[in-house]
């Protein structure tokens, strides 16, 4: 996890890149859907907001949402 105040450009690019190959990425993701500052299973705050949504409405597995990650825009 990654998480200063607030996560913009370079920080937020740096972070994700070390999320990437980590072996508790989706529990991390988990978690930090309720925290608010910070990277987080490789998300952004605005990511992972789009994230929680997928896995509240549409009932995506964290490993669903994670696997989207690059192949789509995640929206806030």
């Amino acid at each position: 996890t990654f998480f200063p105040q607030r996560v913009e450009g370079g920080q937020c690019a740096a972070a994700k890149v070390i999320c990437k190959g980590c072996p508790v990425r989706e529990q991390c993701l988990i978690y930090g859907l309720r925290q608010p500052f910070g990277v987080w299973g490789g998300l952004s705050e605005q990511e992972r907001r789009t994230a929680g949504r997928m896995m509240r409405d549409e009932g995506f597995s964290a490993a669903h949402v994670l696997a989207l990650v690059g192949r789509v825009k995640m929206r806030a």
